[in-house]
């Protein structure tokens, strides 16, 4: 009796050789497929500025962050002894801190009345922002006059970093001539507050 050949053998040879191929085609795919890697990192520090201003009312320079710790400004004793029509004047130098990094502006930024309002309801000023050599009695005072209660504007100047300069505030202020008499003998004052913002 002869062997028997199957008929498919052939075929059947022929697909494990085409699976053979393509694993080894694979095999080399992914050795080509291999590289050598590398990184390359980079950094940088960031530090925030410092920004801060004190006041100067003839004291020495100084930080006064409330109205609990106001400077006191001078207004000779003329401001004592105020009649109707009587004007007095006074100052602030203001400049930033020695660690300030940064400069920026300075401006008044509110005016509060306090005491008896007999005579605060009859005060008004100005102010000039001048240079720190001058003299605020002799200083050019623009614009209206404002209540004791409202900001006068514009009040503002730039300053430098690290104490770099100042700028003087000038504050002229006046007591009504129609000041009534209950005005008599009381006292009044204002605060007023300058703010800075950094560059």
């Amino acid at each position: 009796m002869g062997r028997h050949t199957s008929p498919n053998r052939p075929a059947l040879l022929r697909i494990r050789a085409v699976l053979a191929g393509a694993l080894v085609l694979g095999v080399g795919t992914t050795l080509t497929l291999a590289a050598w890697t590398d990184s390359e990192h980079s950094q940088a520090d960031f530090t925030a500025s410092v920004f801060g201003i004190q006041g100067d009312p003839g004291t020495g320079y100084a930080e006064h962050s409330t109205s609990g710790t106001a400077a006191q400004l001078t207004f000779g004793t003329a401001a004592s002894a105020m009649s109707p029509g009587s004007v007095v004047h006074g100052r602030l130098d203001v400049r930033t801190t020695a660690a300030s990094t940064v400069g920026g502006t300075v401006a008044l930024s509110a005016s509060t009345p306090g005491g008896a309002t007999a005579i605060t309801n009859n005060l008004t000023y100005r102010v000039a922002v001048v240079d720190t050599a001058t003299d605020c009695a002799a200083a050019t005072y623009s614009g209206t006059a404002v209540p004791a209660s409202s900001v006068f504007s514009p009040a503002q100047a730039t300053v430098a970093a690290a104490a770099g300069n100042a700028r003087r505030f000038c504050f002229e202020v006046r007591l009504a001539t129609g000041t009534p008499n209950n005005a008599q003998g009381q006292s009044g004052n204002i605060t007023w507050q300058v703010t800075g913002t950094s560059d």
